[in-house]
């Protein structure tokens, strides 16, 4: 990685950038895609709706069309692919053995199109290639930037989503594959948000989970630099704070932006934005205070830069992937951005804006930790990504939204040693990785929540997490599914993602065959197509 030093004249460019990015997405922006342009139909009638351009979602309408089914694709962004489309370049996988069926298909297109390169690392412009292209071939009708604003439920079972053009989008089954899982409050599914139920199953035994300082600031610190610590967003700054009555159970989802980056020739530089300038005395402060614990995991090549505030990894050619690590650019999702969903552009804009300035910062003043200057030395934001988006991902990267009330709890236990399942449905394996879920500062401290990082085992998903305990009869969730919050840190992976959204592809249509319910269906002849498809149910 190129390391050379930023000279002074570039320092004072970069801090004098004005911040000139807007957030908005343009619908007309992709002409090669489908149904872009073009207003829906007042009513339009499939066997499936699968509401979400993730990549368990578009693997479920993939699968779901195979299986013969009229089905429709909402994206509620300009892309289709999620995260992976979106600056997630460094996929996690642990056990690429794991990674079967049609989820194998996009990565071995991935391995192709890098004339067998990593078949794990993706630049976003392919991976949203590569999902449109299967999608095309399986004649999946795609709406992007769809929402859906009313569900209509009739006798137990959805029959019409309304989008927020007044179009309706009716059919015999639904699958939600939103990230937000936006579904599960419109019809009334009964689901957990957050930390609320932390302790409610006992698999929290053996895993430390307290709130703690991961930074202490000089004692007396000036007015300046308190209001400038005060203005860091997705943070509580309470007036009072007890650090024995802080409720864990009050934490929310975390989410960020993944960055793509390059040091490569296009590029364009970190912009620091003007109304963000009133941070640098906090971040001056933050980032000392954190540079002087040992870096121990700190180190450089060509494939990887790990620092104590990131984890940069290589994509392809001089594309990386910016990650956060240590979570100072991972944030809480405030509440409103589940119940008030107009809060959402605003919401993404602001974290965008702050990873950029950031970084732009870290980049410029001469004061930074050698090692965070080195780090970042050389990069920009990848000029050919996100073009009409000021190069910035069109969503960003929710780690955990809503989680749905299934016929099972899956926990972390079933991740560590219950691991067979008779409704299995594929293989996974991550570790037990909980981000942050409360950021507070209070007097010169900085807190967080930790819960202890935790290996687990190959284990089976089961079925039963995609089904709801009550509510509609012919809805499926494929990426917020029933687990408790510990274990949900192990199957956040988009690869997990995208086995489980391929198996409720195939449910949907055996429910839409048989005209069963989803909880109805015969789980053995689900099984015996997965397998036909390549799907490993078992280790």
């Amino acid at each position: 990685m190129n390391k050379s030093k930023i000279v002074s004249k570039l320092i004072a460019a970069a801090l004098s950038l004005t911040f000139v990015a807007t957030f908005a997405v343009s619908a007309s922006a992709k002409p090669d895609s489908i149904n872009e342009t073009k207003v829906p139909p007042a009513t339009s009638n499939h066997d499936l709706v699968v509401y979400g351009g993730s990549p368990a979602g578009v693997i479920a309408a993939v699968a779901a069309s195979r299986r013969g089914l009229k089905v429709v694709l909402l994206s509620q962004s300009p892309t289709v692919g999620g995260a992976i489309s979106n600056g997630l370049g460094a996929t996690d996988v642990l056990v690429p053995s794991n990674v079967t069926g049609i989820p194998l298909e996009f990565f071995t297109q991935v391995k192709a199109a890098y004339k067998n390169q990593d078949a794990w690392r993706v630049t976003p412009k392919l991976a949203e290639k590569i999902f449109r292209k299967m999608l095309t071939a399986a004649n999946v009708d795609v709406w992007l930037n769809v929402s859906a604003t009313q569900a209509s439920v009739v006798s137990g079972k959805i029959t019409c989503l309304t989008i927020q053009s007044a179009s309706k989008f009716c059919a015999k089954q639904f699958i939600d594959a939103s990230y937000p899982a936006d579904l599960l409050p419109l019809t009334k599914t009964k689901f957990k948000l957050g930390k609320e139920d932390l302790f409610d199953y006992g698999d929290n035994l053996g895993m430390d989970i307290v709130l703690r300082s991961r930074v202490t600031l000089e004692e007396n610190l000036t007015p300046e630099q308190e209001e400038s610590i005060s203005a860091i967003p997705f943070m509580e700054h309470p007036e009072t704070f007890s650090l024995a009555k802080v409720k864990l159970t009050d934490g929310m989802p975390s989410f960020t932006y993944r960055f793509c980056i390059t040091n490569g020739p296009k590029k364009r530089p970190f912009r620091l934005a003007p109304e963000d300038q009133k941070m640098i005395p906090a971040w001056k402060l933050m980032i000392d205070g954190f540079s002087k614990k040992p870096c121990v995991d700190c180190e450089s090549d060509n494939v990887h830069v790990v620092t104590r505030f990131w984890r940069i990894g290589k994509v392809f050619g001089d594309k990386w992937d910016l990650n956060s690590l240590n979570s100072f650019t991972n944030f809480p999702i405030p509440k409103s951005y589940f119940t008030d969903h107009s809060t959402r552009p605003s919401t993404n804009a602001l974290a965008a804006r702050y990873i950029e300035s950031l970084v732009a910062f870290m980049q410029a003043d001469p004061n930074v930790n050698k090692v965070e200057k080195d780090a970042l030395a050389g990069f920009g934001m990848c000029a050919d990504e996100f073009t009409d988006n000021n190069n910035v991902p069109y969503e960003p990267y929710v780690r955990e939204g809503r989680r749905l009330v299934g016929k099972y709890v899956m926990l972390a236990t079933d991740e560590k040693i219950n691991l067979t399942k008779k409704d299995s449905i594929g293989i996974g394996m991550y570790h037990i990785d909980n981000k942050l879920s409360l950021s507070i500062h209070y007097k010169n401290r900085f807190y967080r929540d930790y819960t202890s990082f935790q290996k687990s085992k190959i284990y089976e998903i089961p079925y039963s997490i995609t089904k709801p305990k009550t509510g509609p009869t012919n809805l499926l969730v494929a990426v917020g599914v029933s687990t408790s919050p510990l274990a949900y840190g192990s199957i956040r992976m988009e690869p997990h993602y995208m086995l489980i959204g391929q198996a409720t592809g195939v449910a949907a249509a055996q429910a839409v065959k048989n005209k069963q319910k989803v909880s109805e269906i015969s789980v053995p002849e689900l099984q015996r197509v997965l397998r036909s498809w390549g799907q490993k149910l078992s280790k």
